[in-house]
């Protein structure tokens, strides 16, 4: 009778396939977390910027819609510059806010803003936020509505451009008008405690317009 040949795989055969597969898995798994540890790092890093960056378009939309104050005075622009000691610029101004509803640009209400920083007292880090409050109707009579825009802020640097030069503080009664243009800075700690900075600048449309209290611009004379 013929002697027939097996077709099974061998103890050696099968010892090489099973250290063959343990070094796949092993490579695949390496690289699995090396990916992974790659994305958590990115994610870290821009995590923290998208959040200033956010808050930073949302000072720059505000600005672009500033609306020069009245004869009233319920507008006032104020900027104040950082304290010797302080972090932050305070930054207060009417600004034009159109419902997320509402679709017609027309229709809008007039709100006071107030951009500052403060230490967030749950998270024990410096923040930035913004207050709102209506001009008109009945939330003008009650507090105004705080939101955090940015942890982890380190410095807030805001300046007023009147057309000749940028100024670390400005006011709507002395300069007669809204700045032209506004330069801001944002100092921010990342993951890493490094500090990395945000800088931009906002063109005013309504800025240097004259104000009803003003009888004519400085310079020039009326006429009959």
């Amino acid at each position: 009778m013929p002697f027939k040949h097996s077709t099974a795989f061998t103890l050696i055969e099968l010892l090489v396939a099973l250290v063959i597969a343990v070094f796949a898995i092993t490579l695949i798994g390496s690289v699995y977390q090396s990916t992974l540890t790659t994305l958590h790092r990115q994610k870290a890093y821009w995590e923290p910027a998208s959040s200033v960056q956010r808050a930073v378009e949302q000072l720059t939309k505000d600005l672009s819609c500033s609306i020069p104050d009245d004869s009233e005075n319920t507008c006032l622009f104020s900027l104040q510059p950082p304290t010797k000691n302080g972090l932050a610029a305070e930054l207060s101004f009417c600004t034009a806010v159109r419902s997320e509803y509402e679709k017609d640009l027309r229709w809008f209400e007039v709100y006071r803003v107030r951009y500052t920083m403060i230490v967030d007292e749950d998270e024990k880090q410096p923040a930035l936020i913004r207050e709102t409050q209506p001009i008109v109707g009945p939330g003008a009579f009650m507090p105004p509505k705080t939101n955090t825009l940015f942890r982890r802020l380190i410095r807030l640097e805001i300046k007023a451009y009147d057309g000749d030069e940028w100024l670390d503080s400005w006011s709507t009664v002395d300069e007669q008008g809204l700045p032209e243009a506004a330069e801001i800075t944002c100092v921010y700690e990342d993951d890493k405690k490094k500090k990395r900075t945000v800088k931009t600048e906002v063109f005013i449309p309504a800025g240097k317009i004259i104000t009803p209290r003003t009888k004519h611009p400085p310079g020039t004379k009326e006429t009959e």
